[in-house]
């Protein structure tokens, strides 16, 4: 109702692997209300081979990589056979144009729209403070991590200054009422100058501000100083990705991590009173019984407040959806992607070393080994100070429990 109230030219949709359908569902039904309404589509789950989309399902354009040159580019009106990073669909054919570079300086971008986004108020997380706003301070991950995807952002790190951050941050404070920062940033503490100087403008600045970890940072560099500056800053909690406790299979899947460097860095940041959620993944290609076992054994020695037993996903782009593709080994993958998240009860390729019922089995057997244990219910409820904290325990909890069979 709102597009046909504001008759556009052009039409948006972000899409990832796991919203891709919803996406072509909404530009299909868009095109049926205006056909000349055109259609374009970015996001993770967009790459230079996603012409046949466009054509299959009527759409016009396509921005992989980095969007916001690419995209401001075809709004302004530029002929679309010199914009770099586009596929297009010109009803006959499908070009796809060549890349375009990364963006070297991040800092000269503007802020974001935040006024042009639905109400901070309306993002969902673990909260110690409403309305809560997600920021990325930096973009690009080095590392090769054979399951990890880098399609939009890529593997060259690059990072906004501390002055670009604190601008942002006092104009969320400033204009939208913040009281809590999410920081999504694939690596906060790459450059430990920089985060070091950020944390210290945040506490100068004492703006009084929760702020939460919530994809995760890597751990080799951590010292007891910069756990107790992170603290000081605000922050209460982090995820740890370590995907598993098997140090066979962190090799396999390049996953470079020091497991004793994670159980150190746990014990530092349960020093200063910081939940910590320990990120697993099971079911990874290569994955065993006795590996899934070790990765059990490692999350209940590691000891974080709380963790998250995912399913292997592979994502298209990545070296391990390439391997398993490559092997006959994918199941259930369609051009739309899949169907449903992490927390599934379904994998979505074959592992000669252990079936998917087994290794759904296992997972139940995860939840309930880490969670079941004499007092963790009571340390992990102990850590709740808010209601909206509370609110999202109980919808999370029952979530997963539901789509896992917890219970069963």
């Amino acid at each position: 109702n709102r597009i046909g109230a504001l008759k556009p030219d052009l039409a948006g949709i972000t899409v990832n692997i796991i919203s891709a359908r919803a996406g072509v569902q909404l530009a299909t039904t868009l095109k049926r209300l205006d056909p000349a309404l055109a259609i374009c589509l970015g996001g993770p789950f967009v790459t230079d081979k996603s012409g046949p989309l466009l054509k299959k399902y009527g759409m016009d354009f396509a921005v992989y990589g980095e969007g916001e040159v690419t995209f401001s580019e075809l709004c302004s009106g530029k002929p679309p056979a010199g914009i770099g990073g586009l596929v297009y669909f010109d009803g006959t054919g499908i070009t796809v144009n060549p890349p375009r570079p990364l963006l070297e300086d991040i800092n000269t971008l503007p802020l974001p729209a935040y006024d042009l986004l639905p109400p901070l108020g309306l993002y969902r997380c673990r909260s110690r403070g409403t309305p809560v706003g997600p920021v990325f301070t930096s973009r690009g991950c080095p590392f090769h991590c054979t399951y990890c995807t880098s399609v939009v952002f890529g593997k060259k790190f690059r990072a906004h200054s501390p002055d670009y951050i604190m601008k942002n941050i006092l104009h969320l404070t400033k204009n939208h009422g913040i009281r809590q920062l999410d920081i999504l940033d694939d690596h906060f503490t790459l450059d430990m100058d920089r985060a070091e100087e950020t944390l210290d403008r945040i506490i100068h600045a004492d703006l009084k501000l929760h702020l939460n970890f919530q994809n995760g940072i890597r751990t080799e560099k951590l010292t007891p100083a910069f756990v107790r500056k992170m603290k000081k800053a605000g922050t209460f909690k982090v995820n740890i990705g370590i995907e598993s406790g098997s140090v066979e299979i962190l090799g396999k899947v390049k996953k470079n991590l020091d497991l004793q460097n994670i159980i150190d860095a746990i014990r530092m940041f349960r020093a200063e009173g910081i939940i910590t959620v320990g990120l697993f993944i099971l079911g990874l290609p290569f994955d065993t019984e006795d590996t899934i076992r070790e990765t059990i054994d490692f999350a209940i020695k590691a000891d974080p407040t709380m963790t998250s037993f995912a399913l292997y996903m592979p994502f298209p782009g990545t070296e391990m959806h390439d391997y398993l593709r490559q092997n006959g080994l994918l199941t259930g993958e369609n051009e739309l992607g899949f169907d449903s998240g992490f927390y599934t009860n379904r994998l979505y390729h074959i592992n000669p070393n252990l079936s998917s019922e087994r290794t759904i089995t296992l997972q139940k057997q995860a939840l309930r080994a880490f969670n079941l244990r004499t007092g963790k219910i009571i340390e992990t409820l102990g850590t709740i100070r808010t209601f909206e904290e509370l609110k999202w325990t109980i919808r999370a909890s029952a979530d997963l429990a539901r789509s896992t069979g917890f219970f069963h």
